[in-house]
């Protein structure tokens, strides 16, 4: 089998988006379009509903498994639908000589990955006027979040602070590991409190020296 990918090129392959209810419409549409091109309408099966839209000599309708068997190229490929091997569409490119159309419905969104993958591009997505299909409905707020919940207790939530320590002058809550509350120290004492200094004979002995270190006296003005 020839290699899809140099049948059509990129720019003359695309794909439209449409809502499945419309897409006989939109085929009906695409066919008025090209009526001077040789059309090829692919399917997974035939149906007899998408034959009797047909009443072009240039239009044939065939499924992936008509085409095995067909030797015939033409102007425009459509796919009315996607198959589900990679392989099949490729079979469907090789009937097509320059475009190749894709009818689309979100349904068939999974089956368009693969094949891209398998022809190693992605396909152009080109939407037509009157046929996006509608956009998806996003979920509201009311639908995320249960408006008949339980509200928070905070009063008994701010007991149950209380009952943990948390005080007014302890916002967070935290123990305090420094003096008590309402003790003064004494600035006198602390200041003339004599400081402990190791000394080496004293590290030797095992025994701690005490001496008074004497604090600076502060200069006089005018020196």
């Amino acid at each position: 089998m020839p290699s899809p990918t140099l049948l059509v090129k990129r720019q003359n392959h695309r794909v439209h988006l449409c809502n499945p209810e419309r897409k006989d419409e939109l085929l009906e549409l695409l066919l008025e379009r090209n009526a001077e091109l040789t059309i090829l309408v692919a399917t997974t099966n035939a149906s007899e509903t998408i034959r009797n839209k047909v009443f072009s000599e240039n239009v044939s309708v065939l499924s992936d498994e008509e085409l095995l068997a067909c030797e015939l190229k033409f102007d425009l490929l459509i796919s009315y639908d996607l198959p589900q091997s990679p392989r099949l569409y490729a079979e469907r490119l090789v009937h097509a000589k320059t475009h190749a159309l894709v009818l689309l419905d979100p349904n068939e969104q999974k089956l368009l990955y693969p094949i891209e993958t398998f022809l190693g591009r992605t396909l152009m997505k080109e939407p037509i006027s009157g046929f996006e299909p509608a956009p998806a409905k996003i979920q509201t707020r009311s639908k995320l979040f249960n408006a008949n919940a339980p509200k928070r207790d905070y009063a008994s939530e701010e007991k149950l602070e209380k009952k943990k320590g948390k005080k007014e002058n302890n916002p967070f809550g935290k123990k305090s590991f420094g003096a008590k509350p309402g003790a003064k120290p004494d600035a006198v004492e602390a200041k003339n409190r004599p400081a402990q200094v190791f000394t080496r004979e004293s590290v030797l002995k095992g025994v701690t020296r005490k001496i008074n270190i004497k604090p600076a006296k502060a200069p006089k003005e005018g020196k």
